[in-house]
């Protein structure tokens, strides 16, 4: 599991790989590995035909890196991918919010003494310049302990802002961004338009699944929202494509029984998580696929964790 080839200046949920590790990691995995596409990955686990060293590439969100860095790699090497998209972000100049809030609070180095609006709360941002904040870094990660009031502000906002509905959380990103200022986001740092989605689509190599419309956390939402999220990205994801959408990626990989028999019911034939794991073919369960997520290693770092997996499979 990727979201971004790229060297974004603060990364605490460790989602970007830079583009020379991503091509080492592509290497190894032709070199020592069996690359299938997602749809021959799953069909070949029903039919029992699955290569003991298959693994499959997918990539979460559509972030235009995915087309302007990471498809020629993938290209060269003849490796194919699946990128699931968040349909209601394409062709946004907007970044995600989580890297948006990044940037606003992490990469932020001035002072602020400002409230904000998070759903029905009243937030007060209080930040010392980043020369006092003591303990900040730009390589803290959201796993470690946040060491200073910048990563603490961060990871309290990301922590309410992810479980809020769509509206809800866009008005709250519109107050942090007035209070707090913001750059114009990088092209490459924004979701995939549709043309870029054509293009990255047009030669067979990359094919695209559905992520929702609002990147939410499904279990959250009432079961009607739950629907209208599943069935209308992969109603755009088909007309973009001119064919059925057979996959989906659960956002933050949160699922339950109910998002599950949803997005069975909406027409999906297998669904991705991101349970770390190695796919178990005695047991396996096409609507919770797990996924390693793959950080900024080497291909030698990479080739490890594949094997950890396989042996404790």
């Amino acid at each position: 599991m990727y979201h971004r080839v790229a060297r974004p200046t603060h990364d605490p949920w460790e989602i970007a790989v830079a583009p020379e590790r991503f091509s080492d990691q592509m290497r190894m995995l032709r070199q020592t590995r069996t690359p299938l596409a997602m749809g021959e990955f799953v069909d070949r686990i029903a039919a029992g035909t699955l290569p003991t060293n298959a693994v499959a590439v997918t990539f979460d969100d559509g972030y235009r890196d995915n087309l302007t860095v990471a498809a020629p790699i993938l290209a060269s090497l003849g490796i194919s991918a699946t990128v699931f998209i968040t349909t209601g972000s394409i062709g946004s100049t907007r970044a995600f919010w989580w890297d948006e809030l990044a940037e606003l609070i992490l990469a932020r180095t001035a002072a602020a003494d400002c409230e904000v609006s998070i759903g029905a709360d009243r937030v007060q941002v209080v930040l010392p310049p980043v020369d006092r904040d003591a303990g900040h870094t730009d390589t803290w990660r959201g796993s470690e302990p946040s060491a200073s009031e910048r990563q603490r502000l961060y990871l309290s906002i990301w922590r309410q802002l992810r479980l809020l509905d769509n509206d809800t959380r866009m008005a709250a990103m519109t107050s942090l961004r007035s209070a707090l200022g913001g750059a114009p986001a990088n092209p490459d740092d924004c979701a995939m338009s549709v043309d870029d989605l054509v293009r990255l689509t047009s030669d067979g190599t990359i094919n695209i699944g559905a992520h929702t419309m609002t990147h939410p956390s499904l279990p959250a939402l009432p079961d009607d929202v739950k629907r209208l999220e599943v069935s209308a990205s992969l109603q755009t994801c088909e007309q973009i494509a001119g064919t059925k959408i057979a996959g989906f990626a659960y956002p933050y990989g949160d699922r339950d029984d109910a998002t599950k028999s949803i997005v069975m019911d909406c027409g999906a034939h297998w669904a991705c998580s991101t349970r770390a794991a190695a796919v178990n073919t005695a047991r396996v369960d096409f609507f919770d696929l797990p996924r390693i997520q793959v950080k900024d290693w080497s291909g030698a770092q990479l080739a490890r964790v594949l094997h950890k997996q396989w042996i404790d499979a």
